[in-house]
């Protein structure tokens, strides 16, 4: 007899399962024909909020990172205060003394651009995790740092604060843990992938029950 395992896409097995990424709709391309409309949440804003006043979050489409991935997130900011939050999968788990690489696209549409604060938050208002990128070019240019979460936290969210004013696209934006499945950058979840491979499965079934 050989025993297997299968792959099915569905409850968050893949986004918020297997794959380790830890920021939902990173990417600002969910739409609402995914689901047919039986969600009437599942748009390009999905998982985005914009917290503080004085600037306006929309998403756009004008010269995007690709053609692929046409939409991005645009803030218009008119003074520093408000940011932009992800709530990852049902939060953002975090270990304490582990490190995560946090990383985004960025391209300034009016004015000089500047400084981006980038927090990691738990739920009760607690900086997990801090530091900055600069976003200051014109053409979109990826901007890359590593967060090391000062506390263990199954509810935390992400908080991009502008520390200027002026318009900018931001796209792609990703939080990774460095722990991976194998130390594999970009990889799997490192426990669940783990539990499938001890389980030694002769074959992997994909799609599942498809």
């Amino acid at each position: 007899l050989l025993i297997g395992i299968f792959f099915e896409d569905i409850n968050y097995a893949a986004d918020g399962g297997l794959y380790a990424e830890l920021i939902q709709n990173r990417g600002f391309e969910y739409d609402l024909s995914d689901k047919q409309g039986r969600d009437n949440t599942w748009d390009h804003a999905k998982s985005w909020t914009l917290k503080g006043d004085k600037t306006l979050f929309t998403i756009d489409t004008v010269a995007p990172l690709h053609p692929n991935n046409k939409y991005y997130a645009k803030l218009e900011i008119t003074q520093a205060g408000a940011a932009l939050t992800n709530e990852g999968f049902n939060g953002i788990p975090l270990k304490s003394g582990d490190k995560y690489y946090f990383s985004l696209f960025s391209r300034v549409l009016n004015g000089k651009g500047g400084k981006l604060t980038i927090r990691l938050v738990d739920g009760e208002g607690n900086i997990c995790a801090q530091s900055a990128v600069n976003a200051s070019s014109v053409n979109w240019k990826k901007q890359e740092i590593t967060l090391t979460s000062k506390a263990t936290v199954t509810n935390a969210h992400l908080e991009i604060l502008p520390q200027f004013a002026g318009t900018i696209a931001l796209d792609m934006i990703s939080l990774f843990p460095q722990k991976t499945f194998k130390g594999r950058r970009n990889g799997l979840r490192e426990d669940l992938a783990q539990v499938l491979a001890d389980m030694k499965p002769r074959f992997v079934r994909f799609p599942g029950g498809c």
